[in-house]
């Protein structure tokens, strides 16, 4: 029973700090459509989005390694930290360096060039020192500086937006000041300034996380591929201030990554600590069926609300984009199910199977979205994502089964995922009654799956019945 009460306790502590984060820039929304214009919005969405993509590239997305490394009890902790550091400051360093032709890139780039690397030092240092506070079980700390970082960024936001009207530039300073105050908060209370002041570089140790990241570098490119290429396609075919309204409707389906991501953050580590256990099999197989329903059923809620949120939320001009929602929902939940998976073969150190899955799935994505675009307009492109997301989650449950099996019912799975799947279809376009209808799918996925929700509800209230006695 410790497993399963160590990824709750880890699971609400890191929902604390994301869910509560998350929570407050979602409903920071309402400003940023009121403030800046859909091009400023385009145009911060593709700068933080060029980041994500040159991070894993430029570190060799040496954080990954922190983190599992971390866990060994015979590696000097330091000589991680250390190796982590090393690619972070050299790849900003080249970043800097390119400024000269940095015109190359584009007019945008160019012009926020400056500002463009420290939002990716920012970035870079946060992660690194992140992952390597949850490899060394100072969970506290990762959490808590989760919401500095977001109390920051939104007093900071109100304060360049709404006082200095400063614009976009307000909007980008405000997240690299954020970055670096939760970088500052974790160096001076999880001991990281020890690790940096011992700072030693290990050849081999260097070389053993190496072989561990790199091929995980493939695997963040085509993530990020699937879930930000449709976005330039836009640009490209339609236009920046589409790819504002587009981004912001990315916001939505937000709301189930930031819950699966809570999740993730947990399962990450009990899916290493548990790997070599006995009867990690049951446990892992309890663990997805249980998390199947949440994010399923979770999903299906917001497709079938997402009018109304996003009438509450947007402005005028961007509200068109509530017709992107239900796909992109479906996406985010087959991208939640996937990371899940990833989490084992990260356990099992078997990354390549990451790679082939999103490598797949990015091809997919990038050969339907030329097409989508052209035929269905930026609909299209959120069909794109949903279907490139949905591929890589089978792909890699195909293959964990070789490894862990995974005893669930596969048929209802299925059946789940296409109901879902009809739900978002219908809710997205033209139907009589659809409302009835959307409502009535909803309720066979729950009856399908009751089950399984009438099972994991007694044995969580006979647990709590038991956590009472006590």
């Amino acid at each position: 029973m410790n497993k399963y009460k160590k990824l709750t306790l880890d699971t609400i502590l890191f929902g604390i700090s994301t869910f509560a984060s998350k929570l407050l820039i979602f409903f920071l929304l309402p400003l940023y459509t009121a403030v800046l214009s859909t091009e400023e919005y385009g145009i911060a969405d593709l700068l933080t989005n060029v980041v994500n993509l040159i991070y894993p590239i430029f570190t060799l997305a040496i954080a990954e390694a922190c983190l599992r490394f971390a866990f060994s009890k015979e590696i000097n902790k330091n000589e991680i930290l250390s190796s982590c550091m090393l690619l972070v400051v050299i790849s900003f360093v080249f970043l800097l360096c390119l400024y000269p032709i940095s015109s190359i890139f584009g007019t945008t780039l160019n012009n926020f060039w400056i500002i463009f690397s420290f939002l990716y030092l920012g970035y870079s240092l946060q992660n690194c020192f992140s992952f390597y506070c949850r490899g060394i079980e100072k969970k506290k700390v990762f959490a808590i500086q989760g919401i500095i970082q977001t109390v920051v960024m939104i007093a900071l936001n109100l304060l360049f937006l709404l006082v200095f009207k400063l614009g976009l530039l307000g909007f980008l300073l405000s997240y690299i000041i954020s970055y670096f105050a939760a970088v500052t908060y974790m160096i001076m209370y999880a001991g990281i300034i020890k690790d940096l002041v011992k700072f030693k570089i290990n050849k081999k140790l260097l070389c053993d996380m190496l072989k561990y990241s790199i091929p995980i570098v493939p695997t963040m490119v085509s993530w990020w591929i699937n879930n930000s290429a449709d976005k330039y396609f836009i640009i490209g075919f339609v236009g920046i201030g589409a790819s504002g309204i587009y981004s912001v409707a990315h916001k939505i389906p937000s709301l189930i990554t930031t819950v699966s991501s809570i999740f993730n953050n947990a399962w990450s580590i009990s899916a290493i600590s548990e790997y070599d256990s006995e009867n990690n099999s049951r446990f892992y197989t309890n663990i997805f069926n249980f998390y199947f329903i949440i994010i399923i059923l979770f999903g299906g809620f917001v497709a079938i609300v997402a009018p109304i949120i996003c009438k509450f939320l947007f402005a005028s001009n961007y509200y068109s984009g509530w017709v992107y929602v239900p796909p992109l929902v479906c996406a985010a939940v087959f991208q939640a199910m996937a990371g899940f998976i990833a989490s084992i073969f990260r356990a099992i150190k078997k990354t390549n199977v990451l790679f082939i899955s999103t490598t797949i799935g990015a091809v997919i994505n990038i050969i339907l979205n030329y097409f989508f675009i052209k035929f269905f307009g930026v609909i299209g492109v959120a069909y794109t994502t949903m279907i490139s997301f949905l591929i890589v989650f089978i792909i890699r449950m195909k293959y964990c089964n070789k490894y862990i099996k995974i005893n669930t019912n596969y048929i209802k799975m299925y059946i789940s995922i296409l109901l879902l799947i009809m739900l978002s279809m219908i809710m997205c376009n033209e139907f009589p009654y659809k409302k009835y209808i959307c409502n009535l799918i909803y309720i066979f996925m729950i009856i399908i799956n009751l089950n399984y929700i009438s099972r994991y509800s007694k044995t969580l209230l006979l647990k709590l019945k038991k956590v009472n006695k006590k």
